[in-house]
């Protein structure tokens, strides 16, 4: 009777023990469909957007928001040999182009150097022709990450099976995993991986402001008023507006209130010249001169100087 006895305790123990094992692994959760993340759909795509890395924020050395160059970095600036360790260092090669307005400013990338692409992929590159082949590839690049909001990580996602247990989580440390697990989510077969995010979190602007958000559809919300937000900051940025000089030529239709200046088209040019085109020319020659721009208080200040 008590080899029975014990025999029962025994089964119970480990039913016991096996049960509570069970619990540990597979967790049944009551989940709304509307909080999954979908592949491609509108919040996994501001997601991408928000994890994708900004290549902007070194423009002077490449000027390509498509990569940026991985620090440290050496440079030689107007037969100046520098070392970028941060970006904040960015304003050295800014102080020597600013140092004379008549010279022409020339910058030189000491190779071999690695390039970060926007899915934060890492390339070596070891000469000039190879960094012009890649940045030649930004002519088809849509600038579409949003800079100027980030996640507070760390963050975590649940993944689930077909009866909504909970079979793994996952913790995210950085935009450069956040960006592969959403590749993770979107190579998946036919959706088969059912995500979710685990709420709350915080997110935190490019001015150290933070908000809490609770659901899916609030963390949608605030991503598209930040890409909004972002894109009126990005006009004002000293190498946007130097992009937008050059991008196009510019014609004059009034010049305060007059029409005198109609037929003059302005060209930008990137090595600072300025060309000014008299289209209906009667004898008034090209006019030439230099051109740069400056931040200050007041914003980003266009500077024309020795018009010929």
């Amino acid at each position: 009777m008590k080899t029975l006895f014990k025999l029962l305790t025994i089964t119970f123990f480990a039913l016991l023990v096996f049960t509570s094992c069970q619990d540990e692994i597979i967790e049944e959760t009551q989940i709304n469909e509307q909080e999954l993340i979908v592949a491609n759909s509108e919040l996994a795509n501001l997601l991408q957007s928000t994890a994708a890395r900004d290549g902007s924020v070194d423009n002077i050395l490449d000027n390509a928001n498509c990569l940026s160059i991985n620090l440290p970095v050496t440079v030689i600036v107007n037969d100046i040999t520098i070392t970028i360790n941060t970006l904040e260092d960015l304003e050295l090669i800014e102080d020597i182009f600013d140092e004379f307005e008549n010279d022409s400013d020339v910058l030189e990338l000491l190779f071999p150097i690695t390039i970060i692409l926007n899915d934060h992929e890492e390339i070596v590159i070891n000469n000039q022709d190879e960094l012009d082949a890649f940045i030649e590839q930004c002519t088809d690049y849509s600038d579409d990450d949003i800079e100027c909001i980030d996640f507070h990580y760390p963050i975590s996602f649940s993944i689930y099976n077909t009866q909504f247990q909970i079979i793994e989580t996952v913790f995210i440390e950085n935009d450069r995993e956040l960006h592969h697990f959403l590749e993770r989510i979107e190579n998946s077969n036919s959706g088969a991986l059912l995500v979710s995010l685990n709420f709350p979190i915080t997110m935190v602007y490019a001015n150290g402001e933070t908000i809490e958000v609770h659901n899916n559809q609030e963390l949608a919300r605030v991503l598209n008023e930040a890409r909004e937000n972002c894109d009126d900051e990005e006009a004002c940025r000293k190498q946007a507006v130097d992009r937008y000089l050059q991008e196009c030529y510019w014609e004059i239709h009034r010049y305060n209130g007059d029409d005198n200046f109609r037929d003059f088209d302005i060209y930008f040019k990137e090595n600072g010249e300025l060309l000014i085109v008299n289209e209906n020319s009667t004898g008034v020659a090209n006019i030439t001169g230099i051109w740069r721009t400056s931040v200050t208080d007041a914003g980003i200040v266009l500077s024309i100087s020795e018009l010929t």
